[in-house]
């Protein structure tokens, strides 16, 4: 089993994401976490627990609904991640009382069992399937027609827009790398700039690497962390912090754009950052 995933936020937004914590709680299962400073849940949602599961997830573009009485989704994430020992309890956990108010597409996977998962999540619709020979992939759209309704209708249908351009990616790399896919393919994967719907090499909205800073604001992807179920085993990923193509975010370079003055002083400069082995017991 090998589970990748980059995180897409504003350059500003997201330039604190860059903290692995390692938590041992009183109860229940260790967790590995990708968050900010004084998180007590990931909010980048990728996880790593002694249970056995790992975890990451892609928000559903479009999605509209909320439902003040329920739970909030940072409790219920945190409660699956502490408490589940199965994919199926930690699906359980995160519908129980489910206020909408975070819809996501969930890429699970259990080192025990082998089995991997896609849970797709809106606020009056699920969708849960799972296997132990395959893959899925996420892309800021659901795959089933009763949460896109949830999401005004946003699928990957189109490979104009960058969910199907990227659905599409995932998929002719799926077809090209089976069997094959190991961790260094994995971070090889994320940092990629084929564009599917055009067919060129050039990074942008639709890539798997995405770019934003050309097109609409500061902002893409800007981490890639990876594991399989050695690395998840040990309680440890690999990562990268900065976009994992390697080109640097430069904020200078950014703020030529006179739109984006705003955010002087907030825009970060990353500089290339080397795939790093993170986790328990790594110095």
């Amino acid at each position: 089993m090998v589970m990748g995933h980059n995180s897409w936020e504003s350059y500003a937004n997201f330039a604190s994401w860059n903290v692995m914590l390692d938590i041992q709680p009183e109860q229940g299962s260790r967790i590995l976490m990708q968050c900010a400073p004084g998180y007590i849940w990931s909010g980048s949602d990728f996880f790593v627990t002694s249970a056995g599961l790992v975890g990451c997830e892609t928000s559903l573009y479009g999605f509209s609904g909320f439902d003040e009485a329920q739970s909030p989704t940072f409790q219920r994430v945190r409660k699956a991640m502490q408490y589940a020992d199965s994919i199926d309890r930690w699906v359980e956990i995160l519908n129980e009382q489910n206020n909408g108010g975070y819809a996501n597409s969930w890429l699970l996977g259990d080192i025990n069992t082998g089995e991997i998962a896609r849970f797709e999540q809106g606020m009056l619709n699920v969708s849960f399937e799972k296997i132990t020979d395959g893959y899925y992939s996420g892309f800021n759209a659901a795959t089933s027609p009763l949460v896109q309704q949830e999401c005004g209708g946003w699928s990957a249908d189109s490979p104009a827009n960058f969910s199907g351009a990227r659905r599409i990616r995932w998929e002719q790399l799926m077809e090209e790398y089976k069997g094959m896919i190991d961790v260094a393919s994995a971070e090889k994967m994320l940092g990629e700039h084929f564009d599917a719907y055009l067919e060129v090499e050039e990074p942008s909205q639709r890539t798997l690497c995405g770019h934003y800073t050309y097109q609409e604001a500061p902002s893409g992807a800007i981490d890639g962390k990876v594991v399989d179920s050695a690395l998840a085993g040990k309680m440890t990923i690999q990562a990268r912090w900065g976009r994992p193509c390697g080109i640097p975010i430069v904020a200078e370079d950014l703020l030529l754009n006179p739109q984006f003055e705003w955010l002087r002083g907030f825009l970060p400069t990353l500089l290339p950052q080397v795939w790093t082995t993170l986790g328990a017991g790594v110095p």
